[in-house]
């Protein structure tokens, strides 16, 4: 869907038709989730939030809790794009919550990260230093996932800028780009 998204949307109506033909119920709200994704990268909220909510209903329903949470972190993703923070800080913290129940180790990461930036904005420095250190907790039990690891410490690096500790922020923007050369030499 991000090479084409008139593709993108093209398979998500067509997995759609097919999820209803054959009433796969957790392949329809994969498609809505999917479709819904598509719109916020076009810029198209509203639609974004419709096939969200769809997406949300059914999984909500079927108790599939991962849907469940990677909706709420979309819907989150919406609303801080938006700078709507106390909106983003709703959908990112339910979806936080639920990715720690079901221990994915890397989607609490990304949810995060996004508190981390969403409690920066709302200027609420000692939550947003919580996540990100939380996020580095959960890093270290993941030693091969580096590139979260690199986006953590860029983000420690833009709140050692904001403290004014420039000394500590380069030292993490080397470390990242250390990380993200690793990576791009793989």
């Amino acid at each position: 869907s991000y090479t084409s998204f008139e593709k993108g949307i093209d398979y998500c109506y067509k997995a759609m038709i097919i999820g209803k033909r054959i009433n796969y119920e957790k392949g329809l709200s994969k498609s809505y989730n999917t479709l819904a994704t598509i719109y916020t990268d076009l810029g198209i909220n509203d639609e974004a939030i419709k096939y969200h909510e769809l997406s949300l209903d059914i999984s909500k329903r079927l108790n599939y809790l991962s849907g469940i949470a990677s909706t709420y972190a979309n819907i989150g993703i919406i609303y801080g794009n938006q700078n709507n923070d106390i909106l983003a800080k709703k959908y990112f913290l339910s979806a936080n919550k639920i990715f720690a129940e079901l221990e994915a180790k890397e989607a609490v990461i990304k949810t995060n990260l996004a508190l981390n930036q969403v409690y920066q904005n709302l200027n609420m420095m000692d939550s947003s230093e919580y996540y990100l250190n939380n996020g580095f907790e959960i890093a270290k039990e993941i030693p091969e996932e580096k590139h979260l690891k690199a986006y953590l410490l860029l983000q420690k690096a833009k709140m050692a800028i904001k403290a004014g500790n420039y000394a500590d922020a380069i030292l993490n923007v080397k470390e990242g780009e250390k990380l993200f050369i690793e990576l791009n030499s793989v």
